[in-house]
């Protein structure tokens, strides 16, 4: 594995698996949110977040890309060598959101862009809670643009994440 693609709600350690997956394997990880927002939470235009992560993919030979984005998954998925799909239960994923913003709140997430301290915002809290009505449409989307189905990972709990990761040199 050399280029990885980590997809999922928020809330289900995509970032968390990002980085464990870069320090095991020695490849440099990309979170989509730091490449979306600027400071203050302003986000980007969806071709300019294309466009890097299109640079990005052109220039690094190996890579763990985290992050849903729709707009820069097919890109993504044509290019990697796996992608993973965290499909875990709301409660878990909503539950861990709620604790992070708790965790965070005031400061920025390292796996955020500079400027984008965390806050408790309810509109965001109804998108994760709302998570599984595109969870079709991400499977979809997976499916299509993967360019070897064998090597779409999905994980229900996290121990297949364990096991996931205890089968990884």
């Amino acid at each position: 594995m050399q280029r990885i693609v980590i997809v999922g709600p928020s809330g289900s350690g995509k970032s968390t698996l990002g980085k464990t997956l870069s320090n095991k394997l020695g490849i440099p990880v990309i979170h989509l949110d730091s490449l979306f927002f600027k400071a203050g939470w302003v986000e980007i235009e969806k071709e300019e977040l294309v466009e890097k992560v299109t640079q990005f993919i052109a220039v690094n030979e190996k890579w763990i890309i985290e992050g849903n984005y729709s707009s820069t998954l097919p890109i993504r998925l044509e290019h990697c060598d796996q992608a993973i799909f965290l499909d875990y239960p709301r409660f878990l994923y909503f539950f861990r959101a709620v604790k992070r913003s708790f965790k965070y709140y005031g400061h920025t997430r390292p796996d955020m862009a500079e400027g984008c301290s965390e806050r408790f915002d309810f509109s965001f809290f109804k998108y994760v809670w709302y998570f599984p009505e595109r969870r079709e449409k991400l499977m979809s989307t997976l499916y299509a643009y993967s360019k070897d189905k064998t090597n779409i990972v999905i994980l229900k709990n996290t121990r297949e994440l364990e096991r996931y990761l205890d089968e990884i040199n």
